[in-house]
């Protein structure tokens, strides 16, 4: 009979061939043997398993509708979950509807005068982080005011509304201190606490929701 190759076994041949060589190998040979003729294998597992994470993380995001963004300069960053419950707080005054809502709240803003924490403040109060609102003390605010940062809240709101929440304006400022959900909340510890619409928000929707969820019946 003449010797067969290798290359000329079937399938079910060169299976039955492999399982004879691992038979007969023990302990550190056959996992030598293993990790040399059969190491692609975890990584195409790895490079599988990484791919699908991905898309997976991909998909997650297209579900997603951030309908409003806030920074809170100074927050306290080791409550987090306060945070987190004042998110799905000022959620609950948004349509139910909305597939994928949320409310994002940023608490990495500070209003120190170090060049890293000024730049990081001034970034997230930049178009490129999309934020709507910030809240903010009377310094903060006036730095950045004079920047031209902050939109007129009677173009936000609209004649009607603005005069409704007249008596929480002052100087052009929405004073969040005089709402009672906000001091119940103990959010930061300076008082007067502003909230600012940042002028290049487009979600003037949410942040009227906002102003209503604080100020509200």
């Amino acid at each position: 009979m003449d010797k067969k190759y290798e290359s000329d076994l079937t399938g079910k041949e060169k299976c039955e061939l492999e399982f004879k060589k691992l038979k007969s190998l023990k302990g550190r040979k056959r996992i030598q043997y293993l990790w040399n003729y059969y190491k692609v294998v975890p990584v195409i597992v790895v490079v599988l398993i990484l791919v699908f994470a991905a898309g997976l993380t991909i998909y997650r995001n297209l579900q997603r509708e951030p309908i409003l963004a806030m920074v809170i300069i100074d927050a306290d960053r080791e409550s987090a979950q306060v945070y987190d419950k004042l998110e799905e707080r000022l959620l609950t005054v948004f349509d139910p509807s909305i597939k994928g809502a949320e409310v994002l709240i940023d608490t990495a803003a500070s209003s120190r005068e170090d060049a890293n924490e000024i730049m990081n403040t001034t970034i997230k109060l930049s178009i490129a982080e999309e934020n709507d609102l910030v809240i903010c003390n009377q310094e903060t605010y006036n730095k950045f005011q004079r920047e031209g940062a902050f939109a007129d809240w009677k173009k936000v709101l609209g004649q009607k509304e603005y005069e409704k929440y007249l008596p929480y304006i002052k100087d052009g400022m929405l004073d969040l201190t005089l709402s009672k959900k906000w001091r119940d909340g103990e959010y930061v510890e300076y008082a007067p606490a502003y909230m600012c619409v940042l002028n290049h928000s487009e979600r003037w929707d949410g942040v009227n929701k906002a102003v209503e969820y604080f100020f509200g019946e």
